[in-house]
């Protein structure tokens, strides 16, 4: 699934609110939550996905997941991406997807679940709303900033 994630003209401003989050954390400083958010979905959708996934680990207490293009034997073709407890790698099946937000994130999702409960119940459509936070949080700063401007 591919998401319109900058309206026309946003790509600068965006850029210069990561930049800004980038040097205050950086400083120390925490990000609000929000923010936090558009950053990891700016990142992903910039190509900087294992930049977005250490910030991601660090954030909520887990390990760094492994990043790997192509899914293991067994997986459906259809499937943009999957989650390997056993090995911590979130695979994509092609490089594109590493720029997907929502596949990324569905997937980081299942890595940051598995250190809690390994049983996989349920969390499919969790996954997908955890993902659909981060969008969100993105496109309502993209909409706030086309307002500024």
């Amino acid at each position: 699934m591919s998401l319109a994630l900058f309206a026309p003209g946003s790509e600068w401003v965006i850029a210069q609110s990561i930049c800004y989050a980038t040097t205050e954390q950086s400083q120390g400083a925490e990000l609000e939550e929000q923010e936090f958010k558009a950053a990891i979905v700016w990142l992903i959708a910039n190509g900087k996905t294992e930049e977005a996934l250490e910030r991601l680990a660090k954030h909520y207490g887990v390990c760094v997941p492994k990043l790997k293009v192509g899914l293991p034997k067994g997986h459906k073709a259809r499937t943009l991406g999957c989650y390997d407890a056993r090995t911590k790698t979130i695979s994509v099946f092609h490089g594109n997807a590493l720029k997907e937000p929502l596949v990324i994130l569905h997937e980081f999702y299942h890595h940051a679940r598995t250190g809690i409960d390994t049983k996989h119940r349920g969390t499919e459509r969790y996954a997908t709303e955890f993902a659909g936070k981060f969008i969100r949080a993105y496109q309502s700063l993209v909409v706030e900033s086309l307002g500024n401007n």
